[in-house]
C-alpha cells in the first residue's frame, strides 16, 4: 500500500488576496517507508527552525 500526502500554501486569486501565489505539493511514499519518512522530515523541519 502507498500513502500519500498533501500540501497546498496560499490561495487560488481570491479578490483582495494577502497572497499572490498559489503552491501544491504531493508525496507518494510506500507503507514500509512512511515512518522513516515523517522522522526525516521532522528532523528536517526542526532545523530549518533553528536556523
Amino acid at each position: 500500500m502507498y500513502l500519500m500526502y498533501v500540501d497546498e500554501s496560499g490561495d487560488t486569486g481570491v479578490v483582495n488576496s494577502p497572497t499572490s501565489y498559489f503552491g501544491l505539493s504531493g508525496l507518494v511514499i510506500h507503507e514500509s517507508q512512511w515512518r522513516n519518512f515523517v522522522s526525516q522530515l521532522v528532523g528536517f523541519r526542526k532545523t530549518l527552525k533553528a536556523v
